[in-house]
């Protein structure tokens, strides 16, 4: 968490919010979210303008002039969202723009970060060239999916959907719920789906990715809003941390999967 939906709500808001609007002022609370220091960030950043947004899985790419490029990995924690004076401070980074408005970032720890690069093209940035297909990209066809199957069959199918070297954008949640809806086991290897399943998961990925948006992303953890409002997909969970099946009635089961908790239905998903 924040997983797709809610980085592409963010971006897509910050780049309605400050899109053309010049940095004033730019600081970093925290130097172990990023790769350079406080005096560097306030240099390079202000007086720069915000020309663009992009996502990559879920890293949310602040593009500004000059080939400046701030990348910001949430991981579990992290969020984003705008802020008063009296906020800033408390914030690990900040950025305030000439249209009076200031956008702090929260909460990230472990592997997530604020990172500065200068680059013409952002796919050359090792954090993103490392990345799978993003699963909204127009890329990530049925054919492509398939053949991601094919080329990791030894790897279980929860694996390969939250691997984000391998696909980008789906994480814990919403691959419990993706399997879920599709009555698979999330330990099943990829080698053994067969084909309509392997197109069900496929649909299936959309039809949560689309009723996350319905709901204003998750707000399972700490995301929210750009505006500070928290989304709502978490309460409509089938599966993700649940204790009952809704469909069979029976209790919900969990195993590790990377390291990571899968919930899931050992009588539906087979």
């Amino acid at each position: 968490m924040p997983e797709v939906v809610e980085v592409e709500f963010l971006k897509n808001e910050t780049a309605s919010t400050f899109k053309g609007k010049r940095v004033i002022e730019a600081v970093l609370n925290n130097e172990k979210i990023s790769n350079i220091d406080k005096i560097l960030f306030s240099k390079i950043l202000t007086d720069e303008t915000l020309v663009s947004t992009d996502r990559h899985g879920k890293i949310l790419i602040l593009n500004f002039t000059n080939n400046k490029h701030l990348l910001i990995h949430f991981l579990l924690t992290g969020y984003m969202k705008l802020i008063k004076e009296e906020e800033k401070d408390k914030s690990q980074a900040y950025l305030a723009f000439d249209n009076g408005l200031k956008c702090g970032i929260f909460g990230i720890m472990f592997q997530g970060f604020v990172k500065f690069y200068q680059e013409e093209d952002i796919h050359r940035i090792d954090e993103v060239a490392k990345l799978g297909v993003d699963v909204l990209s127009k890329d990530f066809t049925l054919e492509k999916f398939e053949a991601l199957i094919a080329k990791f069959g030894n790897r279980t199918i929860k694996d390969l959907l939250i691997d984000q070297e391998i696909i980008a954008g789906l994480g814990n949640a919403y691959s419990d719920e993706v399997l879920f809806l599709s009555r698979v086991h999330p330990k099943r290897k990829c080698r053994e789906l067969k084909k309509e399943e392997i197109e069900i998961i496929y649909n299936n990925i959309f039809a949560i990715i689309e009723k996350a948006k319905r709901f204003g992303g998750a707000s399972e953890l700490s995301f929210v809003h750009l505006d500070g409002k928290r989304g709502e997909f978490h309460e409509h969970f089938l599966v993700h941390k649940k204790e009952r099946c809704p469909i069979c009635g029976s209790e919900i089961k969990t195993i590790s999967a990377s390291g990571r908790k899968a919930y899931f239905c050992p009588l539906c998903q087979k």
